[in-house]
């Protein structure tokens, strides 16, 4: 970085020499003028130059960045989000099952997984009932085998 700098400093300084030479050896009238800002945009130029480079490499290294990534891990960031999905909507299908047979204050959790041919199945499905409900926990487990497929697992919360 600091080479840059000195690079970019000494090429700022080289071009300044060279206007101030030929601003010297210029005819005064339209010429001078026309001159002076032809100089002034070539200094401008110069001065911008290395500046536009950092920012171009910049960029470029960051573009690398993205070219790291593999098809496995989009795979696999896809398959996290479709489980974290799945598993909030099946979280709130048994909960309205619940509250449709009575039992309210419950608390689901889904823990889904996937197999090798990125099919989703049901881990574990836990349901946290509090004390008012535990005693409907026998007809709870039947219902949602009957409707969901798992049986579930039941405590206390």
């Amino acid at each position: 970085m600091t080479n840059s700098i000195y690079v970019c400093a000494a090429s700022l300084c080289c071009s300044l020499v060279a206007c101030a030479v030929i601003r010297i050896i210029l005819p005064s009238g339209n010429t001078e003028r026309i001159m002076t800002v032809i100089l002034s945009v070539f200094v401008l130029c110069c001065l911008f130059k290395p500046i536009i480079d950092i920012v171009k490499n910049i960029n470029l290294s960051l573009n690398e960045d993205h070219f790291n990534v593999t098809e496995e891990s989009i795979t696999v960031l896809q398959d996290e989000r479709v489980i974290e999905e799945t598993a909030k909507y099946l979280n709130e299908y048994v909960n309205e099952i619940l509250v449709s047979k009575g039992v309210e204050n419950a608390s689901i959790k889904t823990i889904l997984s996937t197999n090798e041919n990125r099919g989703i199945y049901i881990k574990e499905l836990n349901i946290y009932l509090d004390k008012d409900n535990m005693d409907k926990s026998k007809d709870v487990k039947e219902w949602i085998l009957s409707l969901v497929g798992i049986e579930p697992v039941i405590s206390e919360c």
